[in-house]
């Protein structure tokens, strides 16, 4: 059986172009992959972090920011930073010292906005005003794209299942 060179040259750049198409996929990280990164990241972080800080993942001049955590919502535009700072600075007690350890994490990007979602098992920990010794946290939100990188535009936290109430 004789074989075409056309034929051999087509198979050649089809396994070329299928091994390039794998490659450049394990070396280059989507915008998916980045964000859940981030996420994962803010959210070991979170229990330790200034909440001034918090300022730094949310833009309340373009997106603002709606916050529903255990059924209490809160909601912040422009030019009230005082405000998002004080019932930040409210939750933070709840949460400093406390252990974070992220169960899964899910975004997906449209454009401009991104809906994520990430489950985190939570320990008291060193926090002194905590809610709960442990609990399974789900978190909802919508993550949108400015000038300065994406930011959460709104965040919904609610206990899957928690422990012992203080």
């Amino acid at each position: 059986m004789r074989l075409n060179f056309k034929v051999i040259l087509a198979l050649a750049f089809l396994i070329l172009a299928g091994t390039v198409y794998m490659i450049a996929d394990w070396l280059i990280e989507s915008e998916e992959e980045r964000l859940e990164a981030w996420l994962v990241q803010l959210a070991k972080d979170l229990p330790n972090r200034d909440p001034e800080r918090y300022l730094d993942a949310v833009d309340l001049e373009h997106f603002g920011f709606r916050l529903d955590y255990r059924g209490v919502k809160h909601s912040f535009g422009q030019g009230e930073q005082d405000a998002f700072l004080l019932v930040t600075n409210g939750l933070a007690k709840t949460i400093r010292g406390s252990l974070v350890s992220v169960r899964s994490v899910k975004v997906e990007v449209k454009n401009d906005v991104a809906n994520a979602s990430m489950t985190v098992f939570w320990e008291r920990g060193q926090a002194k005003e905590a809610w709960a010794e442990r609990a399974l946290m789900n978190f909802e939100g919508q993550l949108a794209r400015g000038e300065e990188g994406w930011k959460i535009a709104r965040l919904k936290a609610m206990p899957a299942f928690g422990g012992r109430e203080q």
